[in-house]
């Protein structure tokens, strides 16, 4: 599944813009921010996620699973949320969540395992072009 480190560079340049996430989910491009999730579950395991924040809401956009959901704090889980700055790694690797007390890296691998079937891309058209 792993195509070279451009195509990679690629997608994620595409994807991580807020504009995308405003056009995939229907949300005006000013309600959205970027951010991290601190969720402690239960069992006292963290976990640091990045997240698109819409403002004005309890709903964040879970970048690597593709959904919005609620920020939670039931049945003993706790979450926690930050604004973050989306940095790109200096090598074109991924990009750096980076806030007040966290951090937490995106590497393009990641985006394109999520994305790749989800954004048009001439890879998607050439393959498609072998079921002619």
């Amino acid at each position: 599944m792993h195509r070279d480190k451009k195509e990679l560079a690629a997608l994620a340049a595409r994807v991580m813009d807020l504009k995308f996430f405003s056009g995939r989910f229907g949300i005006p491009v000013k309600k959205l921010q970027w951010g991290i999730i601190i969720s402690m579950n239960e069992d006292c395991t963290e976990s640091i996620s990045p997240a698109v924040f819409i403002e004005g809401e309890n709903l964040f956009i879970d970048i690597l699973n593709d959904h919005i959901l609620p920020i939670c704090n039931i049945c003993g889980c706790k979450s926690t949320v930050e604004v973050a700055e989306c940095l790109p790694l200096e090598v074109g690797e991924g990009y750096h969540f980076v806030s007040e007390n966290e951090e937490v890296v995106l590497p393009n691998t990641e985006i394109y395992r999520v994305y790749h079937y989800k954004v048009y891309s001439d890879f998607l058209a050439k393959e498609a072009r072998k079921y002619e």
